[in-house]
């Protein structure tokens, strides 16, 4: 029985690396190549700035600047980004507010108007990220501190149905404020290289 039991879990895998001497040159080629040529992956870019003001406008247009720059990959002698494959919180709430879903903003953008305005940004930021469905949300990848100055309302959502209502802000739970944001992790994918001798970085 153990035998036939074992049998059940063999697997057939062929892996040249095994017949690889180790601390060969051609082991170290595999080595360098695996750490450096792997198949498409997600860059993280990590921002941890408590002396930025997120919601204030200068700011705002740097990360737009900053975001059109990283998927066109400026300045790059060749396209290493994949395209679309960005995940951002800043760029999915600014859509959002910008399409009209925000209930202080119904009317979304106008004109040349590209960002959040910062005397709604935070209120809107709370209706955006207690709707776990939201597309783009990724409420691990932000930073906040303990400072809630001028913020004695905010909107909330109600956990059983839809409607907002105004009170004075309570944290809650584990994906309420605790302040305002100080940092963030964006994520994109690079291509994959798929001949280091041809395109190589």
């Amino acid at each position: 029985m153990v035998v036939l039991y074992g049998l059940t879990q063999v697997r057939t895998d062929f892996n040249q690396d095994l017949f690889i001497p180790d601390g060969s040159p051609t082991d170290e080629y595999y080595q360098m190549a695996k750490k450096y040529y792997e198949v498409e992956g997600s860059p993280r870019f990590i921002v941890n700035n408590p002396e930025l003001d997120f919601a204030s406008e200068e700011v705002q247009y740097h990360l737009l600047d900053y975001y059109d720059k990283l998927q066109r990959c400026y300045l790059c002698d060749q396209d290493w980004i994949a395209a679309n494959t960005l995940e951002s919180n800043y760029m999915s709430f600014n859509l959002w507010v910008g399409e009209g879903d925000c209930p202080l903003l119904k009317k979304g953008y106008k004109g040349f108007q590209k960002i959040v305005p910062p005397d709604i940004f935070y209120r809107c930021f709370d209706v955006w990220s207690s709707d776990s469905s939201n597309r783009g949300l990724y409420w691990g990848s932000i930073a906040f501190n303990s400072d809630l100055t001028d913020e004695s309302e905010s909107i909330v959502v109600r956990p059983n149905s839809f409607d907002t209502m105004w009170k004075p802000y309570i944290k809650q739970d584990q994906k309420d404020r605790t302040g305002k944001i100080i940092g963030y992790k964006d994520y994109i994918k690079r291509k994959r290289i798929h001949n280091a001798s041809i395109d190589g970085v």
